[in-house]
């Protein structure tokens, strides 16, 4: 039981880890004579390896709580969303294979997923969400179709500067308190359109204007 302390790290991203942690141990108490920390360690980072890929959607809180690197299905927000959550940091999520769908959330003023590379679905839509704020994609760099960023009363920043390659279009418009647009990266999109309605600081890179 005590080899279990070797894996605190792993019981606590997943309960299944523990279970992988346990029975290592029992195996072990029964006459297996491998290493205990070896089995500990082996079982964990493979439960732990199988939890980061998230089979089908999930919502942004589901997402966050289940520690997903990838997600292969879309991502969306939660239709019945708690009051008390503000802010999401997804600081794991690397790929979705879907799409990203951010609707009408009155409640969300904050989203960061800076370790967010590539979205491979086709139509991808953060919408209507009239008190986010922060929109933070740091790390993005691909997306298979379209991306809208639209209608977001508050929006006041959209930092998106390692994305290069957009396979259909970009729409950033009616974000009447934006102030700041970064796509410093971008090397290819179908089609563009940015239409704040008041003066901003906006950089897509040496390619396109804003």
């Amino acid at each position: 039981e005590g080899a279990c302390k070797m894996d605190i790290v792993y019981s606590k991203m997943c309960p299944v880890a523990c279970g992988a942690c346990g029975r290592a141990a029992a195996m072990t108490r029964r006459g297996r004579r491998l290493g205990v920390k070896e089995n500990v360690n082996a079982l964990a980072a493979a439960a732990v390896a199988s939890v980061a890929v998230c089979q089908g959607d999930r919502t942004l809180l589901e997402a966050s709580r289940q520690y997903c690197e990838t997600v292969t299905g879309n991502l969306r927000d939660d239709w019945d969303w708690p009051p008390e959550v503000r802010d999401v940091n997804l600081p794991l999520l690397r790929e979705v294979r879907g799409n990203i769908y951010v609707r009408y959330n009155d409640k969300l003023t904050s989203l960061t997923m800076n370790s967010l590379e590539h979205v491979r679905g086709g139509d991808n839509s953060l919408t209507g969400n009239k008190n986010l704020a922060t929109l933070s994609m740091n790390s993005l760099e691909t997306v298979g179709g379209n991306l809208y960023v639209t209608d977001n009363d508050n929006l006041a920043t959209l930092t998106m500067n390692n994305l290069k390659d957009v396979l259909r279009d970009i729409r950033v418009t009616d974000n009447p308190s934006l102030v700041l647009l970064t796509m410093t990266s971008l090397r290819s999109v179908n089609y563009i359109a940015v239409g704040p309605t008041n003066p901003f600081v906006c950089n897509l890179g040496d390619r396109f204007d804003c």
